[in-house]
């Protein structure tokens, strides 16, 4: 499995899991009182939206390519993404 529409369709667990397996962390950011974790998978982004204080998984989502480059090009670090 590796679409956005059959990932949406998976529950909190089974998405936590397919990223754990299959996803690259490439960035964060803090928006409110969430830290916003986003991962790379081979053909869509996604979002672990997680609270700052209680370390609580809240949601995950696929993130559109357009809300990445306007919340994320400007902080994402090309070498940790390579892991170098």
């Amino acid at each position: 499995m590796t679409s956005s529409k059959q990932f949406r369709q998976l529950g909190l667990n089974g998405k936590t899991v397919f990223l754990k397996k299959n996803a690259v962390h490439v960035a964060h950011r803090r928006f409110g009182s969430f830290d916003v974790h986003l991962y790379h998978c081979k053909e869509f982004y996604a979002e672990v939206w997680v609270r700052c204080l209680s370390g609580h998984l809240c949601w995950i989502e696929v993130a559109e390519e357009k809300m990445v480059e306007e919340n994320y090009l400007g902080t994402l670090d090309i070498n940790e993404a390579l892991g170098l």
